[in-house]
């Protein structure tokens, strides 16, 4: 990241115009600004979501009356941001901390589409809704896709898992990201778990009241 300035500004004094290196540069920084605040803001408020439907503890959704920052989600993802980054620093070099964030990174965002995938498999079984969009070829075209998208995104899964060559335990590595994987799916199906159940408890518990 920190290279792509001097990048940008080579390749513009290559070709003969180095005034638009400045340019390229500033309009750079403004697009890294956007996309600083827009993985920020989004990382914030899932547990904003997740508080307000119960997954997490209702204290996680409240937020600031005066400026209306959830204070409580912030400190969770602060909290959580400077255990991955001192968990990446066990036993590595600063380049093997670094790579493995990135592989975190990638693994959470991706995760996710194996489900998505799936559902669309899976309701590629069902008849057609009316006036649902359908692509060109149809049903076949549909399923076609949905098999690439799983197959794409299992091999983005798997090439994350693999160390960097130079990497000086690649095996330990390889164990670290996956344990770290493995922890966070845990953690996120004990959290679903315990959401799920806080409606039907709370349902039981008024029918028992009613009931007295």
């Amino acid at each position: 990241m920190a290279r792509r300035p001097d990048a940008l500004h080579a390749a513009f004094f290559r070709v003969g115009f180095p005034a638009f290196a400045v340019v390229a540069i500033a309009l750079f920084a403004v697009s890294q600004i956007g996309g600083l605040t827009a993985w920020f803001g989004i990382g914030v408020r899932l547990p904003v979501e997740a508080g307000i439907d119960n997954f997490l503890p209702p204290v996680v959704a409240q937020k600031n009356p005066t400026t209306g920052a959830p204070v409580a989600s912030i400190l969770l993802q602060g909290g959580l941001t400077v255990f991955m980054v001192i968990f990446s620093q066990a036993g590595a070099s600063a380049a093997t901390a670094y790579d493995f964030l990135v592989s975190m990174s990638v693994l959470t965002a991706t995760i996710p589409y194996v489900y998505v995938f799936a559902a669309y498999l899976a309701r590629k079984r069902w008849p057609a809704a009316a006036n649902a969009w359908l692509p060109p070829g149809g049903a076949r075209t549909g399923l076609v896709l949905g098999i690439v998208g799983m197959i794409a995104t299992l091999v983005a899964i798997a090439c994350t898992l693999v160390p960097n060559g130079t990497d000086a335990h690649p095996f330990a590595t390889f164990l670290k990201i996956v344990l770290a994987t493995f922890a966070m799916l845990v953690v996120g199906l004990a959290f679903y778990w315990l959401g799920t159940r806080r409606p039907a408890a709370a349902a039981q518990s008024g029918s028992l009241k009613n009931h007295d």
